[in-house]
């Protein structure tokens, strides 16, 4: 049984199964904790190196922490989450979690993409309650080859490899659109066409889908006007 994160609703009906759960971006970290709090018996497949921070640090939220830093250098930022990472963590490389040679500011800034927002998973990790594994090398009947070699036995796959946009098959405007699918800085109030929520931000989507909603808002008053 293979399932895609978009169709995932409960780890109830695995409760007892053997279930592989490929990408740790935040989607596939809290549906890995979902299925173990449900008794399921978790692989999380990892393909590449992430950026973990706790979703709140000292009391607060990281979510403020980066709004109240935003003025400072890209490396700055870099190398406080860093520290962060590793007081709240440790060095996660024993566990199969390595850290990328770039930091969380750099990684939504420059690749578009949010470092994970740890609630709990990182915990079971550590306590041997979900198991790390490599990127998979190829399907097999009863489960899966890893590109290390090694084989696990699984019950049902569920895919958090991520989502696109769809924005290519609306517009017949493809010089508005970067190579990701998502509408670029330059153009993303161009030919009466307004974007909202395809920027991933450091203080969180629904906070950056708030102001640039306000920011579509007053130049659609000024056309007007």
């Amino acid at each position: 049984r293979i399932v895609h994160s978009a169709d995932y609703r409960s780890g109830a009906p695995f409760s007892g199964q053997r279930v592989l759960v490929v990408g740790m971006g935040n989607t596939g970290a809290e549906i890995a904790l979902d299925l173990q709090e449900h008794g399921a018996r978790v692989c999380l497949s990892v393909r590449s190196p992430q950026n973990i921070l706790p979703r709140d640090f000292l009391g607060t939220p990281m979510q403020v922490t980066s709004m109240r830093t935003a003025f400072l250098p890209v490396a700055v930022r870099d190398a406080m989450g860093r520290l962060t990472s590793r007081m709240a963590f440790g060095d996660l490389t024993p566990y199969g979690l390595p850290t990328p040679t770039y930091g969380p500011a750099t990684e939504i800034l420059k690749y578009g993409r949010t470092q994970v927002l740890d609630i709990g998973t990182v915990a079971r990790i550590k306590a041997g309650d979900i198991e790390v594994v490599p990127a998979i090398d190829t399907f097999r009947a009863s489960g899966v080859t890893l590109t290390n070699g090694a084989t696990r036995e699984v019950d049902a796959v569920v895919l958090a490899t991520g989502y696109h946009s769809g924005l290519a098959e609306l517009l017949d405007v493809p010089e508005l659109l970067d190579r990701t699918g998502r509408p670029t800085q330059e153009t993303r109030a161009a030919r009466n066409i307004h974007f909202v929520g395809y920027r991933n931000s450091l203080s969180g989507l629904l906070r950056q889908i708030g102001v640039e909603a306000e920011a579509v808002a007053r130049a659609i008053a000024c056309r007007a006007a």
